[in-house]
């Protein structure tokens, strides 16, 4: 397999080590190819979720996957901001996908050398990224004071439920695992408190 990617998604996900996730910890481009072609995902519906539901022992498959078999990864020719290329052969068979500008912007895609796919692209920097104009202070606090909480719950709650679980998580593991380098001095130490938020909750002991 040949992973072809802009700068930027080398530099974040390779040289910081992110961890893919659902994999048990593997970290970096080829972890998350590697998952991707062992989880199987063929409907486009799930998105950002291709990983979800990844199961124990598919976590295993995906390690042999990366011990056994070749992965490369280089820089993408294309001058895109976000751009990922991905090539696979085996079998007597070839595969090529592509996505650029954002995560789920399928431009090409390929079977044995027949386009199934193409989609003309032309970067527009910008144009997908979260519209900020609004958050400054007052518009922030108008906002929060104006606001019917039913009408934003459905989000609301959600990212309370996501935010509450990841912090649960976080203090239920005994070993914690730090997806990009935090310097040591910056970690918790043993029985230090947890303050976030004017709240004050003891830290697990490492």
């Amino acid at each position: 397999m040949r992973v072809h990617a802009s700068a930027n998604i080398i530099k974040n996900k390779n040289v910081k080590s992110v961890v893919v996730p659902n994999t048990g910890g593997q970290r970096g481009i080829a972890a998350a190819a590697a998952a991707g072609i062992v989880s199987g995902r063929t409907d486009t519906d799930v998105e950002l979720q291709v990983l979800a539901e990844i199961t124990e022992e598919q976590i295993g498959e995906i390690a042999a996957l990366l011990e056994h078999f070749p992965f490369t990864v280089d820089r993408s020719d294309n001058d895109y901001i976000f751009d990922i290329q991905v090539e696979l052969i085996g079998g007597g068979h070839t595969s090529f996908a592509e996505i650029a500008g954002y995560h789920t912007n399928l431009i090409q895609l390929e079977r044995d050398g027949e386009v199934l796919r193409h989609e003309n692209y032309i970067e527009q920097g910008d144009a997908h990224a979260t519209d900020r104009t609004l958050l400054n202070v007052e518009q922030i606090v108008n906002f929060a004071d104006g606001v019917n909480i039913d009408d934003v719950w459905e989000v609301i709650g959600r990212q309370i439920a996501y935010n509450r679980a990841i912090a649960e998580e976080g203090l239920r593991r005994k070993h914690r695992q730090y997806p990009v380098e935090v310097p040591r001095q910056q970690r918790p130490q043993p029985g230090q408190s947890l303050r976030c938020g004017g709240l004050r909750r003891p830290y697990e002991r490492l």
